[in-house]
């Protein structure tokens, strides 16, 4: 089990930006809670910016 208080000190680590802090923790509980299957299916409903992602890698 993923813990919150750990689950956001992991994320301050990596989004250090505060304007897109709640953004990003949206997107770790989606990505916890909601199975990566649907989340390839339908990337904007959960993941706005994964073309630039896609892009990215």
């Amino acid at each position: 089990m993923i813990y919150p208080s750990a689950m956001l000190k992991c994320a301050k680590g990596m989004f250090n930006d505060g304007s897109t802090f709640f953004h990003h923790i949206r997107i770790l509980f989606h990505a916890c809670f909601v199975s990566f299957h649907d989340i390839f299916i339908y990337p904007t409903a959960y993941l706005p910016e994964f073309g630039f992602i896609s892009q990215a890698l």
